[in-house]
């Protein structure tokens, strides 16, 4: 039967104008979501949306802030090239943070075609490069963000911490000390300080490294400094030590790391701060510290805490301490917890030592001898908060050695051993300031710092040496950084639930597929 072409013109019409009324309807639906700016992300990691903990940072700014790209806008070839397409990529996002707040402007410069307008911001706010994004606000130096391969996904981390820095009128200084073994620039996965550096930066601190030719050039360390020793190896020298205790006795602050390597005479020193730690930690529990605040306590061998079940080795090293902040934080209310409780993530504590601290208080059958060994070694009242712990019936704490047993009778032990320490002193008649005393914060695990662990920022590590680092600066109202999701996703679970999890798809599925088969094939057979 032949259709009449009226008709067929009419089917086709029909067709026609149901899909230019489904491309309309498309059209003023995408209108609509560009003017009311509403946006859908299905990437893995959600980069194309702004972190919840960013948009509350910058609804905080209340002063006048220039973010400015700079990057060739065209370039064909070479590292140009690289910068050109990364800033492509990161230029959306940069002004969809610019439009959030009033008082924040996006710029882009080209510094092949713009320099005068590229001259005229180096002589209003200082030294500005030829590629990076800077943060520009009056009476303070530019803040710069590196580009990098990895900007696209770490934007977030760089821009809140870059947003919280340029927020405070004066930025503390971080003295780090090298020259003793400490962790250092370009030293690796394992002795790298780079992504700690940066880390401080974020935090809103100037980082300055202070050795013994800075000692000598500037004759003391600067009263407002916080100085973080990154796990020295190697003695501190007499000088270094004289300076450092000057420091703390003047009501300096210190962000201290130490494990097994570390230095008898540093050891020394925190004993006359009522710290124990390293060659001067017995091995094993610490049931009473009085004889080990004697100045001529005896030196142990190097140790290490263990334990099976907080760690990931399982070829019988256990010293890969992997904690998490519910179970291992003793406080959910002392400033340098909050944020990391709530993170999501875990503490990375490789190659712990075990810390005491001698606080009568904490040691109520042994206050008297206590405060009695305190007062010959001229130490000030003090209190001491643990920080991390881990249950006794859960670790041990045995001379370093490849191999371990978990020893018998180990679920029976009772209280905990702390990993981590803050301890607030008061004024040290000793210094010259009575306006406030000395603060430290100790944490027995070099690596706990490094490179290989706070780099990938897949742990908790680096919020918690930030609060950290805020604690002893006296602005305990720190805004936590976003976090760089670098992973496509993220499972959060208990153990139970991996296990079965991995017994389903190890065993029963492909169990169940294979009685299917052998079913089908004996029915047709």
């Amino acid at each position: 039967m032949k259709v009449p072409w009226k008709l067929r013109l009419a089917a086709l019409g029909m067709l026609g104008m149901r899909s230019a009324l489904i491309i309309g309807v498309l059209i003023a639906a995408v209108a609509a979501a560009h003017r009311i700016d509403l946006r859908m992300d299905w990437s893995a990691n959600r980069h194309f949306t702004l972190d919840p903990v960013l948009i509350d940072i910058i609804d905080r700014v209340d002063h006048d802030l220039r973010i400015v790209g700079v990057w060739p806008q065209h370039a064909e070839s070479g590292r140009d090239a690289m910068v050109a397409h990364i800033g492509a990529l990161v230029a959306p996002a940069l002004q969809l943070m610019a439009r959030r707040s009033d008082h924040l402007s996006w710029t882009q410069i080209d510094p092949g075609q713009d320099l005068p307008l590229l001259d005229s911001l180096r002589e209003r706010y200082g030294s500005i490069g030829r590629e990076g994004i800077f943060l520009l606000r009056d009476g303070q130096r530019p803040f710069r963000i590196p580009v990098s391969n990895a900007l696209p996904i770490i934007l977030q981390r760089e821009m809140g911490g870059a947003l919280l820095a340029t927020a405070r009128d004066q930025q503390p200084l971080a003295a780090i000390f090298q020259g003793h073994g400490e962790l250092r620039p370009q030293g690796g996965n394992e002795h790298g300080i780079t992504a700690l550096r940066r880390q401080l930066e974020l935090s809103g601190f100037q980082v300055a490294p202070f050795d013994r030719a800075t000692l000598e050039q500037w004759g003391r360390l600067p009263m407002d400094a916080i100085v973080v020793l990154a796990g020295p190896t190697e003695a501190l020298g007499a000088a270094m030590l004289r300076a450092f205790e000057q420091h703390l006795r003047d009501g300096g602050r210190a962000l201290i790391l130490v494990d097994h390597r570390m230095d008898p005479d540093l050891a020394r020193t925190l004993q006359g701060w009522g710290i124990i730690c390293g060659p001067l930690h017995p091995v094993g529990s610490l049931d009473n510290p009085i004889q080990v605040l004697a100045r001529d306590a005896p030196l142990q061998r190097p140790h290490l805490l263990y334990s099976l079940e907080h760690s990931t080795g399982r070829d019988g090293s256990f010293h890969r301490l992997i904690l998490r902040p519910e179970s291992a934080m003793v406080e959910d209310q002392f400033a340098i917890m909050r944020h990391t409780r709530g993170s999501g993530r875990l503490i990375n504590s490789t190659l712990s030592i075990p810390i005491s601290v001698a606080d009568p208080a904490l040691w109520p059958d042994h206050s008297e001898g206590i405060i009695t060994a305190l007062a010959s070694l001229a130490t000030p009242p003090f209190q001491g908060e643990p920080l991390l712990t881990l249950p006794r019936s859960e670790s041990w704490i045995d001379a370093v050695q490849a191999q371990q047993r978990q020893p018998q009778g180990l679920s029976d032990r009772r209280g905990h051993t702390a990993l981590a320490w803050a301890i607030d002193y008061e004024v040290d008649p000793r210094g010259s300031n009575d306006a406030r005393g000395p603060r430290m914060v100790i944490w027995g695990s070099r690596q706990a710092a490094s490179d290989g662990i706070l780099a990938g920022d897949s742990y908790a590590n680096a919020q918690l040496l930030s609060d950290m680092m805020h604690w002893l600066s006296d602005h305990d109202d720190a805004v936590p950084i976003p976090a760089a999701e670098l992973q496509a996703f993220r499972i959060d679970a208990e153990e139970s639930t991996i296990t079965f999890l991995l017994a389903l798809l190890i065993a029963i599925i492909p169990c169940c597929c294979l009685g299917v088969a052998m079913i089908t094939w004996w029915e047709r057979r």
